[in-house]
């Protein structure tokens, strides 16, 4: 009872409270939603699934999560893999389902650019965000990510982790979605928004 008190509150303030994290047994999970646009339209419907960055620093507070990174990163190491696990878990279940595109969500920018640095995110997340990827081309899927701000620096790697396509390319955080395009447009499904 304990572990599920402690994955709902997700109180990860301290190194105690990220080693004993633990997430829900997948059992939990519902994909009647899914199934139900599968089988009444004829629409492509997608799949959403959360990376392993936006799903943990708003839960553990933004300073808290960097501090982590630094003073931490074994304990933090384990809330990322738990988290990690859990997802390609939803992955199953989301193919399982029926969904045709898994959309990985992970917001891994602001307007200025990569919230931590890149050498930080190609440590702690973006090996992860490679194996949700291949995870959903291991069930046939197309998978895509999902990030707000500005990604520019991160480009080269989310072709690198295998991802074939891209949104949400944010004009308003300085994305130029007409560059993306001449160099990464033969290898990415992009998605741009106003």
């Amino acid at each position: 009872m304990e572990k599920t008190r402690r994955y709902l509150k997700y109180a990860l303030y301290t190194p105690e409270d990220m080693e004993q994290f633990y997430t829900p047994d997948i059992s939990l999970f519902n994909t009647s939603s899914i199934r139900k646009w599968v089988e009444q339209t004829d629409f492509c419907v997608f799949a959403q699934v959360g990376g392993v960055f936006d799903s943990i620093y708003p839960h553990m507070g933004f300073t808290n999560y960097v501090k982590a990174l630094y003073l931490y990163p074994n304990a933090l190491r384990h809330v990322i893999e738990e988290v990690y696990r859990f997802n390609l878990e939803v992955i199953k279940v989301f193919a399982e389902a029926g969904a045709h595109v898994i959309l990985v969500g992970d917001d891994l920018a602001y307007d200025n650019g990569p919230f931590i640095p890149p050498s930080l995110l190609r440590k702690y997340v973006l090996p992860y965000l490679a194996g949700e990827a291949e995870a959903a081309h291991k069930r046939n899927l197309p998978v895509m990510l999902h990030s707000d701000g500005n990604i520019t620096l991160l480009m080269e790697d989310i072709v690198k982790a295998g991802f074939d396509g891209l949104h949400s390319l944010q004009p308003s955080a300085g994305v130029n979605i007409v560059e993306i395009k001449k160099r990464w447009g033969d290898m990415l499904c992009l998605m741009g928004k106003r």
